[in-house]
């Protein structure tokens, strides 16, 4: 399989669609009987001092990871990203569900702040919790 390039992009009211995003959407679905397994390479790099940045992916594109890859066919082997430490990590969505420690869009924090919530009493994470409790 061709490996897909995708990139964060301001739409519409200024929201943006993240590149984890960006590439699930650019992903052709998979027809076979078997899923097909796929890894996800994210990254972000400064563009004045050309050095990498944390790119975890936010609760909203691990929740998209979760939902929309096996949709489409696919299951989702390995996430690479950089961290704050300036190192390609190499991680499982299973594993960044159950750490707990969620990255968070800015406006997705802002709205969190304003209705005086934790991350963890969002819904979208609540669903995605349950589901990687079980396994």
């Amino acid at each position: 399989m061709k490996p897909k390039l995708a990139t964060s992009k301001i739409v519409k009211g200024g929201m943006t669609i993240h590149a984890e995003q960006d590439a699930i959407k650019k992903l052709k679905p998979h027809s076979q009987r078997k899923p097909k397994k796929v890894s996800l390479i994210v990254g972000k790099f400064s563009k004045t001092s050309k050095t990498a940045s944390d790119s975890m992916p936010c609760i909203k594109c691990m929740c998209a990871m979760a939902n929309y890859l096996p949709k489409k066919g696919y299951v989702l082997e390995y996430i690479y990203y950089t961290g704050v430490d300036k190192d390609i990590h190499c991680t499982t969505l299973k594993k960044l569900v159950i750490q707990e420690k969620f990255h968070m869009s800015m406006y997705l924090a802002k709205s969190v702040l304003n209705k005086k919530k934790s991350v963890h009493d969002l819904k979208m994470v609540k669903k995605l919790k349950a589901k990687y409790d079980k396994s």
